[in-house]
């Protein structure tokens, strides 16, 4: 009996030693790593994953109940994981280092800037023509870099760039020589909304075909490409540009210009709209182009009654060497909408020479129909959005309000009174910088007066004329356009300007709307026309909502600008 209770406390004895071995062997298995009950059999993952750059084919083996190397900082896994978890644990696919890139069209250009894009279709090299678009609005696809083609057609655009960088006469037998050839086409499939649905592409293909035919119905060498190497250009340095095409006596117009830091294309022809000539562009603002479809009318402004047949003659660019072109160079003017105030455009006509601006003045409307006031045509801008400022009885503000629709790129029309404009240094330089910079003045009377007499109204009208043309020093200073103080268009202010053929400018935003206020105007049928006034909260106003006005513009098709860039022509 007792050696039968000496063997069971034996027994226990030995039972505790073994369930000890048994706990302190566990713990020493969890001290190790390998948990007996994973997070992910509790119906979660773990929070620390393998990495995707070090999971390799002994971690998925490891899957399985093999353990990872002992270098190896990677958890062991269960077989309890599903396909799909395995399936996002699967390493990304490497990717090929970018090609070399060249001083013309660098890789970061590629990454940063839409400037081609592939169909899918069929698989060819598309190049965007210069149009004014966002940077990124077109992705490139993922596997451009891995694309033969691409890496073909870059290869392609490099080659032009070095024959234009040449100024060769003969770029287009080298371009032949490349066995490359440019196509017209139309591309629709585009899913931003602030995209045209239909643009003006060229093709890059590798075809035989009329090389000579192609380019010339469609573009010139240049604007085969957007170049984005060079660094914005100010103000400044746009007006030295301005006086180089302008100057007569100059020689190497196009080696000066590489000086300044701006390239130069060729416009195209396309639908109803014939660009030519040339555009100068500082090196980001590629976007000059606005030469496609309905947009093609924005770029020609400011000119089209002055040109023949309301057209710029186009130049063809394999019959003439580009420095006979800059030699006729005579007409720039600033940028329009979002480009910089350094981008300018030149032109062949004879109406831009050294020590002359190019204003807008009354003889501007010759050709254009208008009708007595704005009241009687709500639609007349289109779906542009009119800038207009008021009295301006402070130049601190009327200057920031200036510069800041100058700096980017668009104009507006000045309603001042004169007698708030002294022939002081400073006034008299702020409304010539206004003038020549192609912003319009109009007529707001010379007091604020209101309810005069038809013959008040003409004295007075007369008093205002004189004042700018002296404040001007410009004696040829004329107006189109009259704006009522207060709004109030009473019987003889009717008369008189009708008699007098000026249009009447009335206003339907305030600063005490949000741009929202624009946007229900357009839903409406109705064209905009903004009332600013030379006050410290219009110019906050203006510099808080300006950007808005300008997308909701764009959203319509439309611009931001003063009554001369907006209004309507046939």
């Amino acid at each position: 009996m007792r050696m039968n209770l000496k063997r069971k406390t034996d027994v226990g004895k030995y039972a505790v030693f073994v369930a000890l071995s048994v706990v302190l062997m566990l713990f020493g298995l969890n001290a190790c790593g390998l948990a007996l009950e994973p997070d992910y059999k509790k119906g979660t993952l773990p929070s620390q994953l393998p990495s995707m750059q070090v999971l390799n084919t002994l971690d998925i083996e490891s899957v399985s109940g093999q353990t990872t190397p002992a270098d190896t900082e990677t958890p062991t896994l269960s077989p309890t994981l599903n396909a799909s978890q395995l399936a996002s644990l699967t390493p990304e696919p490497s990717i090929t280092p970018p090609p070399t890139p060249n001083p013309v069209f660098s890789t970061a250009d590629i990454e940063n800037y839409s400037v081609w894009q592939v169909n899918q279709e069929d698989e060819n090299a598309s190049l965007l023509s210069l149009r004014e678009i966002p940077k990124t609005l077109i992705p490139l696809p993922d596997d451009y870099k891995q694309n033969a083609l691409l890496k073909n057609f870059l290869d392609f655009v490099q080659i032009l760039n070095q024959i234009r960088q040449t100024n060769s006469d003969t770029w287009l037998d080298e371009l032949k020589n490349t066995d490359w050839h440019l196509e017209y086409q139309k591309l629709t499939d585009h899913s931003s909304t602030d995209f045209a649905q239909t643009i003006d592409t060229f093709r890059i293909a590798n075809a035989e075909n009329n090389v000579t035919q192609v380019i010339n119905d469609a573009v010139g060498l240049s604007a085969l490409y957007a170049t984005m190497d060079f660094e914005d250009i100010g103000s400044q340095q746009a007006q030295r540009v301005c006086e180089i095409i302008a100057d007569p006596t100059l020689e190497n117009k196009a080696d000066l210009l590489h000086e300044n830091k701006v390239q130069f294309s060729w416009f195209f022809k396309t639908g109803d709209y014939q660009v030519g000539d040339m555009a100068i562009l500082p090196g980001e603002n590629c976007g000059m182009g606005l030469v496609v479809g309905k947009s093609g009318e924005q770029l020609l402004l400011v000119v089209p009654d002055l040109l023949a047949d309301g057209q710029i003659q186009t130049i063809l660019v394999d019959e003439r060497s580009i420095d006979a072109i800059f030699g006729e160079m005579k007409y720039v003017f600033p940028g329009k909408k979002d480009h910089s105030a350094g981008s300018v455009v030149a032109g062949s006509m004879d109406i831009f020479k050294p020590g002359v601006t190019t204003t807008v003045n009354a003889n501007r409307y010759e050709n254009i129909q208008l009708p007595f006031d704005t009241m009687s045509d709500r639609g007349l801008f289109d779906n542009n959005i009119v800038i207009t400022i008021d009295d301006c009885y402070n130049n601190q503000h009327v200057r920031a309000i200036f510069e800041l629709l100058k700096n980017n790129g668009m104009r507006a029309t000045f309603f001042p009174n004169t007698n708030y404009l002294l022939f002081d240094e400073e006034t008299i330089s702020l409304w010539k910088e206004i003038y020549q910079a192609g912003f319009e003045i109009g007529y707001h009377t010379t007091n604020h007066a209101t309810h005069l007499s038809y013959a008040e109204l003409e004295e007075d009208f007369w008093a205002f004329t004189q004042h700018m043309r002296a404040l001007l020093e410009d004696d040829s200073f004329e107006i189109n356009l009259v704006r009522a103080p207060y709004g109030v268009w009473y019987e003889n202010w009717y008369l008189w300007s009708a008699n007098n053929g000026l249009m009447s400018v009335d206003w339907n935003v305030l600063t005490e709307h949000q741009p929202e206020r624009a946007e229900l105007r357009l839903q409406e049928g109705i064209s905009p026309i903004v009332l600013l006034h030379s006050t410290a909260f219009d110019v906050e106003w203006l510099n808080t909502n300006l950007n808005q006005l300008i997308m909701l513009a764009r959203q319509y098709d439309g611009i931001v600008g003063s009554v001369y860039d907006c209004i309507h022509r046939e």
